[in-house]
């Protein structure tokens, strides 16, 4: 895999973790990179320490493959703080549109995640599947609320949210609009407060090395069953992001406000546009065996 290709799947990543409904693991599962992501992760412990502390720089950044990992951070640093005030302004000014064009992703790619991991494998863990599913409908309707956003609270956060982005299904977005920090974290994102910021990324980096590790566990020992529950987390997702009013009314041009419907003619196109995407980003992931039964 090219490294422009890593940078480009990352700012996907980054842009991705800016919207409440949609996960930057879901992005990661269908660009064809998120097993790889997880398992390098999950190779940070002890031994990582004690190999920088002997000097051991070389085979440090071998073995936890860090030339993927820094691509995908840079990228994903990119889409998050390039495009934070424009999915600011969309989510404030054309909500239902972008969540057209991200429904349409999510939905033409899952049938390639189920190709990827085969037919027997996917039949054979029905149950794992459903499961996901209602998982991810019920994490849909966690309630959220607005907080008075300390330090303290943000960095609990980002812990919870950065597990929640590793998973497909759950967007780290979401729970931190769940707990009530969201909108305090966008405008800091887009305002570069670094106060802020420098939290978010502390709490993120404790959520990833704690998490990624469990999650490597799982795909060691229970790859396929694992797998086929977050496909089921991905399909669960899809209520959330549907977009919704939907005006039929009128056909064509976009809601003169944000709790507006969006005309039919236009969320339809979106939707259209969604799923081209999606069926183009799910093409690294059919060319790749995920998981083995």
């Amino acid at each position: 895999m090219s490294r422009s290709s890593l940078v480009g799947k990352g700012v996907l990543i980054g842009c991705a973790e800016l919207i409440p409904s949609v996960s930057g693991g879901t992005i990661a599962l269908l660009t064809g990179i998120w097993t790889e992501l997880i398992l390098s992760l999950a190779r940070f412990g002890r031994e990582s320490i004690a190999m920088l502390v002997r000097g051991e720089w070389m085979r440090f950044w071998r073995v936890h493959n860090m030339e993927m990992l820094a691509l995908v951070l840079i990228g994903s640093l990119i889409g998050l703080f390039a495009l934070a005030r424009l999915v600011h302004f969309l989510l404030e000014t054309q909500p239902q549109a972008l969540m057209a064009l991200i429904f349409g992703v999510i939905l033409g790619s899952t049938p390639r995640m189920l190709a990827s991991l085969g037919r027997d494998t996917w039949q054979g863990n029905l149950v794992f599947l459903l499961a996901g599913v209602v998982c991810g409908v019920l994490i849909g309707l966690l309630p959220t609320n607005a907080l008075s956003a300390g330090i303290p609270l943000i960095f609990v956060s980002a812990i919870f949210a950065s597990a929640a982005a590793l998973l497909p299904g759950l967007s780290g977005a979401y729970i931190l609009l769940v707990i009530g920090v969201y909108d305090e974290a966008v405008r800091a994102v887009a305002e570069f407060d670094l106060t802020i910021l420098l939290a978010l990324a502390a709490g993120a980096v404790c959520g990833v090395l704690l998490f990624a590790r469990l999650i490597g566990q799982l795909l060691a020992s229970h790859a396929s069953p694992t797998m086929v529950l977050l496909i089921g987390l991905v399909l669960g997702s899809l209520w959330k992001v549907a977009p919704r009013p939907i005006g039929c009314s009128q056909i064509w041009g976009f809601s003169p406000s944000a709790d507006a419907p969006l005309p039919i003619g236009t969320c339809l196109v979106f939707i259209v546009l969604g799923l081209l995407a999606g069926f183009a980003l799910a093409r690294g992931a059919l060319n790749q065996r995920i998981a083995q039964s």
